[in-house]
């Protein structure tokens, strides 16, 4: 090959790493938050780590599995309809990695994200001492994405995720209009919520999930305003098990097509 040849051959090596987008790892055990997080040899140790990440186009969040991260992934970013953002597992032990967000209002939250797709991960939320948001009191979620982008926020696929034991530190007392009665827990499995009018999340996948022992509801689908064209729309649910469910399985409110 001549000196030009691998000068271009080089660059497209360089060009395609780039558009692949950057690759961190999490590992509860051999982690540090003070590595780059590049590799699985210098990754980082923390949810909170992660969740400060500035995350682009293209970039994967993989957690370790049979890793047992404390708390609450959070998480604001916006992938591209050609590169969307993964969060996923690995690792060779069949045990998937493991969110405990005891005391914590939800074991991932998203707030605004698009073009995020999170797959294989093991989430857990139940009761505990309140940690951060005060609404981690009487609410509780697996899996909460809330958006107040106006204009929507496109394409967010969970898949293959096993969600259980979602229960708020204490029941709703007199809050218990939102319950059957005043005992109602409102753990809920996966929320998809809308802020206000002209805000809602499209092209929503949730596929060959397991959610198991929830306080009040599986899969929940609360949009805003009455303008069915700022529903949250596009939505599949499919091939998903749920079991012992405090109460619907799943509710769509607003929703269309």
């Amino acid at each position: 090959m001549s000196v030009f040849g691998k000068v271009l051959f080089c660059f497209a090596m360089i060009s395609a790493a780039a558009a692949s987008g950057a690759t961190y790892h999490l590992d509860s055990t051999a982690g540090d938050d003070g590595n780059d997080g590049l590799s699985s040899q210098t990754a980082w140790k923390s949810l909170e780590k992660a969740g400060g990440a500035a995350l682009v186009p293209g970039d994967r969040l993989l957690l370790r599995r049979g890793s047992v991260f404390d708390g609450s992934l959070a998480l604001k970013v916006q992938g591209s309809k050609q590169k969307p953002i993964i969060v996923d597992a690995y690792g060779e032990s069949p045990a998937l990695p493991v969110i405990d967000a005891r005391g914590h209002l939800a074991g991932i939250h998203l707030s605004g994200c698009s073009y995020l797709e999170i797959a294989n991960l093991e989430i857990m939320a139940d009761a505990g001492k309140v940690q951060g948001d005060e609404k981690a009191r009487t609410e509780r979620f697996g899996v909460f994405s809330t958006t107040y982008r106006q204009g929507g926020s496109p394409h967010i696929h969970l898949r293959n995720l096993f969600i259980h034991n979602i229960f708020a530190t204490e029941q709703l007392g007199k809050l218990g209009t939102k319950g059957k009665n005043e005992n109602s827990n409102l753990g809920m499995g996966i929320k998809f919520e809308s802020g206000t009018q002209g805000c809602f999340t499209s092209d929503i996948l949730i596929e060959n999930c397991r959610i198991e022992r929830t306080g009040h509801t599986g899969i929940k689908f609360s949009g805003s305003g009455t303008d069915p064209e700022f529903y949250n729309q596009n939505i599949r649910v499919v091939g998903n098990h749920l079991k012992i469910i405090g109460g619907p399985g799943t509710q769509p409110g607003r929703v269309k097509n």
